[in-house]
């Protein structure tokens, strides 16, 4: 691209609010690491406990605002007026046993021990992160408005980049030698069956990819016309399958910052749509639920709370009792499957 057309595509992506906002979760993201960073340092050489709460600050933040956002969105669940109808309390049923199902399953196969188990798990929050970037695209008005064949373009488009994205995180477990032997303990070729998950994943995506193309280029005449109608949305992709091969160079640390990203996504979100519409009703409650300070201090206020359990479980409860078993990493998996399958409520 030459530089004659680079500054205006720089400036058409930064006019879209879907590309600002994404820029805004990136940077809360930063700061949540970096103020692990800071934890890790006071740990390691200032107190120098004898067991440390902070082992890699990524994981740490990663989880902290993770569970917070579950508990928030649990929060905000509960108390949805759409609960009170009989059919919304249905589905909502269905899709917690759902989550519960996969849990078992997930427990059953080893949890976090069995790779191709965590595999999964990653898989699952891939897809989920991508088909949602997708939506607040829709929702900050970016998208082009085409109608029924626009939101099929989309829709193909999403799960298209997810299987693709899946297919990459796959190939990258393939090439890591301690993890494939590890996976050896649950299946005898346990290479051969993620290169096959591979190929399927690979071929999948790639034809749901060209049914997307095929309907956008009804929709805008050609590639290149289609790619600036979505610019933003590609931009954002882009940075997600960035993340994820720097995760494949970096171990978990790159998927910890797909997760963090997931969770200040939605965080910045929230807080734009609140400030597009006046807050409701009064007290504390609505006032938490329903401005952007209140929202953010929920948030935050949750994490903070949090993250000194943590610390409790490391230094005053030596990781023994059931509050330090929900808050261990490997419980995470289990919080986000039900969050994940929970979701499926809200998309409808």
């Amino acid at each position: 691209m030459s530089l004659a057309t680079t500054a205006p595509v720089r400036q058409s992506l930064l006019a879209s609010l879907t590309v600002r906002q994404f820029l805004q979760a990136g940077a809360v993201a930063v700061l949540a690491v970096l103020a692990g960073c800071v934890i890790y340092t006071v740990e390691t050489y200032g107190l120098r406990p004898g067991r440390r709460l902070v082992e890699s600050p990524s994981d740490v933040m990663m989880r902290t605002l993770g569970l917070a956002h579950f508990v928030v969105g649990w929060l905000f669940l509960g108390t949805s007026p759409r609960l009170r109808e009989p059919r919304a309390l249905g589905r909502l049923a269905v899709v917690t046993l759902a989550g519960v199902a996969l849990c078992t399953a997930f427990a059953l196969g080893g949890g976090r021990r069995n790779p191709l188990l965590l595999l999964f798990f990653y898989a699952y929050f891939l897809v989920h992160e991508v088909r949602d970037e997708t939506r607040l695209y829709q929702v900050y008005g970016d998208a082009p408005s085409d109608g029924p064949a626009g939101r099929r373009f989309l829709d193909l488009l999403s799960w298209a980049v997810a299987l693709l994205a899946v297919a990459a995180l796959l190939a990258a477990f393939s090439v890591h030698g301690s993890a494939i032997e590890k996976a050896a303990a649950y299946t005898s070729e346990p290479r051969r069956l993620v290169l096959a998950g591979v190929a399927v994943l690979l071929t999948a995506g790639l034809w749901l990819g060209a049914q997307a193309l095929r309907v956008g280029r009804r929709l805008h005449g050609d590639l290149r016309a289609l790619g600036a109608a979505h610019l933003p949305l590609f931009a954002v992709y882009t940075g997600i399958l960035s993340l994820l091969l720097l995760g494949a160079l970096a171990g978990s640390a790159g998927f910890n910052l797909i997760i963090l990203l997931h969770v200040t996504a939605w965080l910045v979100f929230v807080r734009h749509q609140l400030k597009a519409r006046p807050g409701r009703g009064h007290g504390v409650w609505a006032w938490l639920r329903g401005t952007p300070v209140g929202f953010t201090a929920l948030h935050l206020g949750v994490a903070a709370v949090i993250l000194a359990l943590m610390g409790l479980r490391i230094h005053v409860w030596q990781r023994a009792g059931w509050v330090s078993a929900v808050l261990a990493a490997s419980s995470f998996p289990y919080w986000s499957l039900m969050h994940i399958s929970m979701a499926f409520w809200r998309a409808r």
